[in-house]
């Protein structure tokens, strides 16, 4: 009995132990679950989270996408109506031009018919005038005057002249009005509206400034405006010429010419001036750019310094007659004509280049020297060997066979 006691309190002993170690492992079970749980439902919340986020996202790409398409369909339209407006005035200038234009011819052909009418009365059956006067008024300068008895058609002497004076008078003044505003425009700027012609593509401009001097004007390259001041395409030209030749300018507008320093300087000195340089070379066109150009007049003067091994650095004051000024190059020629920068005008007659020869009587014709090299678009036509059109970046030495130079008020 004693025995099965003992036995009995130990199987409650173990049994007891048992279900305390059931029960705790069910609440850790339960505490993992729950722990489990928890963790699904906040995995499910950032998934759900993250859902409204990228919806969020998305929504505001759309949003944004939709903004910037409507923010450049508006730029388009303000583009597009900038533009339409500043055509709408081009076309609008274009037209009152050609309308101002028939009513000038108009008025040139009016005044041409009726003189010629008048002229055509005048010498009736081929005779003249006077032959046609009634010689009974000889004496009196004002009287009447009968032509062929017809008493309809009665005019005094001085009424006739002065008749005829201010016919002759206003078909001029309506002719010089025509040439002015049709065949030749009184500005040369970017964008203008130019008459070209086959045999010179560049109308020859009467500005009404103060420069008061004709000068080709560019109306096509790089939309037009430019000033052309010098231009080779034949040879027939000699630009082996004195100082006072480039001073005042020389050649045709038509054909090959340099349109003088003094009016290149002139003109320069109005404004700020790009300069643009067309080439041929080889069949192949091209071009060197300078976003500024100048020359000084004819007297120019200026301090620079010079170092002195002995006494150190020391000032001069040096002659610089016309001297060249050139701003940063852009191009397809090569920038051949940058060590000319800051150098005197030199001609055969007027030796100014810094070299111990004289480099105008070397090249046949004027240039910017620095030494006789890198460039001298006035050289002699078609010569090689360093005494040509020399460009050297593009011509090594050799000549071009066409060259223009244009510049272009940019301020």
């Amino acid at each position: 009995m004693i025995v099965d006691t003992a036995s009995s309190a130990v199987v409650v002993i173990m049994l007891t132990g048992l279900e305390n170690r059931i029960e705790t492992f069910e609440r850790d079970l339960s505490r993992k679950v729950d722990t489990f749980q928890k963790t699904i439902e906040n995995r499910i919340a950032d998934i759900e989270d993250n859902a409204r986020y990228q919806s969020r996202l998305v929504g505001d790409v759309m949003k944004f996408a939709l903004n910037f398409s409507e923010m450049v369909k508006l730029e388009q339209r303000e583009a597009l109506e900038n533009i339409s407006d500043s055509v709408g005035k081009s076309l609008d200038s274009t037209y009152d031009r050609l309308a101002f234009m028939e009513s000038e011819f108009n008025s040139f052909k009016s005044a041409w018919n009726k003189t010629e009418a008048l002229r055509e009365f005048m010498t009736i059956d081929g005779m003249a005038p006077s032959s046609l006067w009634n010689t009974t008024t000889d004496g009196d300068k004002d009287a009447p005057l009968t032509f062929n008895g017809n008493s309809r058609r009665k005019v005094t002497r001085s009424e006739l002249k002065q008749i005829l004076a201010y016919s002759d008078v206003r078909r001029a003044s309506h002719l010089k009005s025509l040439l002015t505003h049709v065949i030749a425009s009184d500005t040369c700027e970017k964008g203008m509206l130019g008459i070209l012609n086959q045999s010179f593509p560049f109308p020859v401009t009467y500005p009404k400034n103060t420069l008061k001097f004709p000068f080709p004007c560019d109306t096509v390259t790089d939309g037009g405006g430019w000033i052309v001041i010098q231009r080779r395409a034949e040879g027939s030209t000699d630009f082996n010429r004195t100082w006072n030749d480039y001073k005042n300018g020389f050649g045709s507008f038509a054909g090959d010419f340099w349109l003088g320093n003094d009016k290149i300087s002139l003109i320069t000195k109005s404004g700020k001036y790009e300069l643009r340089i067309d080439l041929v070379f080889n069949d192949r066109h091209t071009f060197a750019h300078y976003d500024s150009f100048s020359i000084e007049p004819e007297h120019h003067r200026e301090t620079r310094y010079t170092d002195d091994y002995s006494y150190g650095r020391r000032s001069y004051t040096a002659t610089l007659p016309y001297m060249l000024s050139i701003g940063n190059y852009d191009g397809t020629a090569g920038d051949s004509l940058r060590d000319n920068d800051g150098r005197p005008f030199s001609t055969i007659d007027k030796d100014v280049d810094s070299s111990s020869g004289n480099c105008a009587e070397e090249y046949n014709g004027g240039w910017w020297f620095v030494g006789c090299g890198y460039s001298c678009l006035n050289g002699k036509w078609g010569a090689g060997s360093n005494k040509g059109m020399e460009w050297r970046d593009l011509t090594n030495g050799l000549s071009v066979s066409f060259s223009e130079m244009k510049i272009r008020k940019v301020a």
